[in-house]
């Protein structure tokens, strides 16, 4: 038997089957699967496993559950519940109208018409509706926050060290589309990471913070962060993550080459840029980032083979745009008053340009450092009391249009096509 799924924006579809029915639970609502066959006991159960991928056509084959005995759930198996659900080896019994508000897809399978005299499965613990591939945890955690109390819901969005717990929620919340409960939690992980309502933006800086970066602020957990984020299609709380991110390679807190693939991975080029350049003026000649991780372990991510092509790429094109950059002074406006401006101020700030890239402070950098040769470039420039301010400034901005185009650097020039 097969059947074709409609396109997901879920990170992995679920079966429920019921009423002689599978549910396909793929994105945000159910697609539906009769798999009623004369010749099968009616009593018997039936599992749907799903091969190939999403959005393709599927091959949907019937096997036993593979599990020997059914326990209660310690915590939602509610005696007066009027809904019995299994999951794995674990059955739970809850209420059905929790389980169908807030426009969720339980409310689509609870309507579903029953099909001639058979059992209403989800009525007895004998008939459970089959959550098929979903995880036992997960599901508890669903149910945790339809059942939480006002002060249950309030201490969750005012403990930092409940990031994790949230994430999970707004996960599986948007996987069965309740759609304020998700976005209850999007807001709850706003608020306990200190998600700004306006774009910023991480400083590089070689001095340490005076406070240490929050205990939920590390690799992995920003990486969870970014996944659930963009799963619920909230871009502010995912570059808030990814800047945090950003921020701790900035002070030396996170490897670099573990936030390149997660950059690589969800398309996010402000980290792509800061990832690669950091770890192109960190690794060795074999491609080793010598850099010691304080929050993640001890392992060292290795790079992959188009990583390391990026790499080299990046250096060959960095390399050009500083030959670039040291030739020709960034230009600022004319000054309000000024009557020397093109003949006068500008050639004067491009011989001082020119002779401040020359300098031992200078020539000692790494040609591919863009970055720091410009920040060093402000500071000399910043000691000449005679350089006006506007000089100097242009500098400063032209270091944040480098920083905010690095990832164009780093394109694999190895491969065909357009660069």
């Amino acid at each position: 038997m097969t059947g074709r799924l409609s396109p997901a924006t879920s990170l992995r579809p679920a079966l429920v089957t019921g009423e002689n029915k599978a549910f396909v639970m793929v994105g945000y609502r159910p697609f539906f699967v009769d798999t009623v066959a004369s010749a099968s006991p009616p009593r018997k159960r039936l599992r749907l496993d799903m091969e190939n991928t999403i959005g393709e056509e599927h091959a949907l084959t019937l096997a036993n559950d593979g599990y020997d005995e059914l326990k209660k759930h310690s915590r939602f198996y509610h005696a007066d519940g009027d809904c019995a659900i299994r999951v794995q080896d674990t059955l739970f019994r809850v209420h059905r109208f929790l389980l169908s508000r807030d426009s969720s897809a339980f409310e689509d399978m609870f309507s579903m018409p029953r099909c001639g005299n058979s059992p209403k499965e989800g009525h007895s613990d004998e008939e459970p509706i089959l959550l098929e591939s979903e995880n036992v945890d997960d599901f508890a955690e669903l149910l945790s926050i339809l059942y939480a109390l006002p002060s249950e819901l309030q201490d969750l969005r005012s403990n930092p060290a409940n990031v994790y717990r949230l994430l999970a929620i707004a996960e599986i919340t948007n996987k069965y589309h309740f759609v304020s409960t998700s976005s209850w939690a999007i807001s709850a992980l706003c608020q306990v990471t200190e998600c700004r309502d306006e774009p910023w933006r991480a400083l590089r800086t070689t001095q340490q913070p005076r406070l240490p970066p929050p205990a939920w602020c590390t690799a992995p957990i920003l990486r969870r962060i970014i996944e659930v984020a963009q799963l619920c299609g909230h871009q502010m709380l995912c570059d808030h993550a990814a800047e945090k991110w950003i921020e701790l390679i900035y002070i030396g807190r996170a490897n670099p080459v573990y936030a390149m693939a997660v950059a690589d991975e969800y398309g996010l080029p402000r980290l792509k840029g800061i990832s690669y350049y950091e770890a192109l003026l960190s690794c060795d000649d074999s491609f080793e980032c010598m850099f010691e991780p304080v929050s993640e372990g001890s392992e060292r991510p290795a790079m992959a083979p188009a990583q390391k092509a990026g790499l080299l790429s990046g250096f060959f094109s960095l390399v050009r745009r500083w030959e670039s950059l040291r030739a020709t002074a960034p230009t600022f406006a004319k000054p309000d008053g000024c009557t020397y401006h093109a003949h006068g101020c500008l050639s004067t700030w491009q011989a001082v340009w020119k002779s401040t890239t020359k300098c031992d402070a200078m020539v000692h950098r790494r040609t591919a450092d863009v970055l720091g040769h410009l920040g060093a470039m402000a500071y000399l420039l910043e000691a000449d009391r005679d350089l006006r301010k506007a000089a100097v400034d242009s500098v400063r901005e032209l270091w944040k249009r480098e920083e905010e185009e690095l990832a164009y650097h780093f394109r694999d020039l190895t491969r065909p096509g357009p660069n």
